[in-house]
């Protein structure tokens, strides 16, 4: 064991074959972006910025200015966008560390151009646009008017222009997402001799990066399947089929170790509030991981975890920081025993799919709320 109660484990290899594999199914003119807001979804920003750019990876998208700015300590040399919104009192690290914001509004670019003018530095800025998903943007209509906004600041310059996709990793809806790709590059193409220095169109997330290559524009920004993931699948199973070859791998593994083992009777009540019965006599193991570590608590009583290869049925309600499975299957369990809650142990698996329908989530949220406290070891 490596000193750790709970650990999280990153496989090196399995994200640099996900950014080849990815890579694959675009042109060689199309820019690689590599989302990693929210912590890398889960998977540490700091280890995973670092494995990507030993892929050649040097283009990062990220949701905050915090996350900005720890992916260009870094990285000093890697173009770093911002998705989300940015805090009017933050818009002057902006310029001060060489961001791509996404803006969206004109009190936006007065904010940036003030900022920019006062340290004689130019802003590099991405336009989002909004096709369908009704949250951020600059509606289609009005973008001839912000783009002539843009030009009356003179330390800003427009070099990207995006939009996101509402239901891209639902096929069954692939209408009204090829509604909002043409009306992007319909939105894009009224403006682009206005726009002199446009270099990055970006609509793709990672579902459309396997599904429709007429998404992918100059720039694709990949999220979950960088990770392994597939966003459907459905997804999954088109891909497959128009990429014969092409496989995922999942990045992540999740750990813990058994803390003790206590033998109780048949009726015996387990957890807070007595929520699950035994119904036959059983061995209970602690373990050391709740829903503070991210473990969600919609998996109590529903989850199982693996040790030596087998599985073990969560019982009762998952606490803060522990919980207790059904041991009883597991020949010779001790404690200290590894236990794997998302992962691969002998002929068994776990994975955050599992667990994202057990707890009735999606697996984006499942891998993205594991605690950050939580050690990442590169693997």
């Amino acid at each position: 064991m490596n000193g750790y109660r709970t650990w999280i484990e990153i496989s090196s290899e399995a994200l640099t074959h996900n950014v080849h594999a990815l890579k694959s199914c675009l042109s060689n003119d199309v820019t690689f972006f590599g989302v990693v807001k929210s912590n890398a979804y889960g998977h540490g920003l700091n280890e995973v910025v670092r494995i990507l750019d030993r892929s050649q990876i040097k283009h990062f998208a990220v949701d905050s200015i915090e996350e900005a700015v720890l992916v260009r300590k870094i990285l000093p040399n890697a173009t770093v966008i911002t998705l989300g919104f940015i805090p009017d009192e933050q818009m002057r690290l902006v310029p001060s560390y060489d961001i791509q914001p996404t803006v969206y509004d004109t009190e936006q670019l007065t904010l940036l151009e003030t900022e920019a003018a006062r340290i004689g530095k130019n802003v590099k800025i991405h336009v989002k646009i909004e096709t369908g998903t009704s949250r951020q943007g600059v509606f289609p209509d009005n973008l001839s008017s912000f783009v002539r906004d843009i030009e009356g600041h003179k330390h800003l310059e427009c070099i990207g222009m995006s939009t996101h996709f509402a239901s891209a990793e639902n096929l069954v809806e692939a209408a009204s997402t090829n509604t909002q790709r043409d009306l992007f590059y319909e939105t894009v193409g009224s403006v682009a001799d206005a726009v002199p220095s446009l270099k990055y169109v970006h609509a793709a997330c990672s579902a459309a990066i396997l599904s429709d290559s007429g998404s992918h524009g100059t720039a694709v920004r990949a999220g979950i399947s960088l990770y392994g993931l597939w966003p459907s699948p459905e997804v999954e199973l088109y891909a497959r089929q128009e990429h014969q070859t092409l496989r995922l791998h999942p990045a992540l593994s999740w750990y813990s170790q058994i803390a003790q083992i206590k033998d109780y009777s048949a009726g015996t009540p387990i957890g807070y509030g007595g929520t699950e019965v035994l119904n036959r006599p059983t061995r209970v193991a602690v373990v050391p991981v709740g829903y503070y570590d991210g473990y969600d608590r919609q998996l109590s009583s529903r989850g199982d975890v693996l040790v030596r290869g087998q599985r073990c049925k969560v019982l009762g309600r998952i606490c803060m920081n522990m919980m207790m499975i059904d041991a009883s299957r597991v020949p010779s369990i001790a404690r200290g025993d590894r236990v794997t809650l998302i992962g691969q142990d002998g002929a068994q698996r776990i994975d955050s799919r599992e667990l994202a329908d057990r707890s009735e989530t999606i697996h984006w949220e499942v891998v993205s709320r594991i605690s950050q406290h939580l050690p990442r070891i590169v693997v």
